[in-house]
């Protein structure tokens, strides 16, 4: 039997902003949108403290098991 998806969730570790703060700047810059509306070279121009913000997101979005509307 599979673990539930809850059970899951609580397997998962936290992601550091560190993480986040990496991947948005190995990520190739571009200037068209993704459908959010949000474009890469936004989020390497915030820095540090939108990458905070951005781990505080994706953590609670994993811990929940739901991605926010936006």
């Amino acid at each position: 039997m599979l673990p539930s998806t809850a059970q899951n969730a609580k397997q998962l570790r936290a992601f550091t902003a560190k993480e986040v703060q990496g991947v948005i700047n190995m990520t190739k810059s571009s200037k068209s949108m993704n459908p959010d509306g949000i474009n890469i070279l936004m989020l390497k121009h915030l820095g540090s403290s939108a990458a905070k913000f951005l781990t505080k997101v994706l953590n609670l979005s994993q811990a929940i098991l739901r991605i926010p509307y936006l």
